[in-house]
């Protein structure tokens, strides 16, 4: 079964191209790896695959269906660096921010088994014992985490990186990637990545990319 389908899509930001005629497919079950320059398009794609940014040409289909109109959960991790790390917020509201629907009231509550998964998660990636603590007193390594927990609690069948181990250190490196293999045993995964050691990361597969395909 195909989870991702990319022909032919084509991205202009007013007149300047970001992707140029990109045609690729995933596999359920998948481990795949994005790398390229700056400026080369690996997060302009991974927000058309979200519907976050319109096709100029092409078409996109993630297990069989149009950009926002999926039914199949989708889990994304954007980079970190982008995240305000002083907002008062615990490594527990986070994650169970994953768990809000849209179009949810302004007397929104979690249920029960909101909190229950929150918690399953935060000790399935190896946060736990930091549930309490605030989101600016953590580590680049428990900060990932926490984001790829905050990801999971949608329960997807896919799974959406944008360069999880940027500016990590080698051990939190080695700990996401073995994170990220235990993951794929069920749950599809493609990653955005400057780590240049992917052979050796448990990946299905490598592109790379600068604006097309190379």
């Amino acid at each position: 079964m195909k989870a991702i389908e990319i022909e032919q899509v084509s991205v202009y930001y007013d007149q300047v191209l970001a992707l140029d005629d990109i045609s690729f497919q995933v596999n359920a079950g998948d481990f795949i790896g994005i790398r390229g320059p700056n400026g080369g398009g690996k997060s302009t794609l991974m927000k058309a695959i979200l519907g976050f940014v319109p096709l100029n040409a092409g078409k996109i289909k993630v297990f069989g269906e149009d950009p926002g109109k999926y039914s199949v959960p989708i889990g994304y991790v954007p980079q970190f660096s982008k995240i305000d790390r002083k907002f008062p917020v615990s490594v527990a509201e986070v994650v169970e921010m994953g768990r809000m629907k849209q179009g949810i009231s302004p007397w929104f509550h979690y249920a029960k088994k909101d909190k229950q998964i929150a918690e399953e998660l935060m000790y399935d990636v190896g946060i736990d014992q930091l549930k309490n603590r605030q989101i600016g007193d953590l580590s680049g390594g428990e900060f990932q985490k926490m984001l790829i927990a905050r990801a999971l609690a949608v329960q997807p069948k896919l799974l959406l990186l944008d360069e999880p181990t940027a500016s990590l250190d080698s051990e939190a490196r080695n700990e996401i990637y073995h994170l990220l293999s235990r993951l794929n045993q069920d749950i599809t995964i493609l990653m955005i990545t400057h780590d240049m050691d992917l052979e050796s990361r448990k990946i299905n597969r490598i592109i790379t990319l600068n604006t097309s395909l190379q």
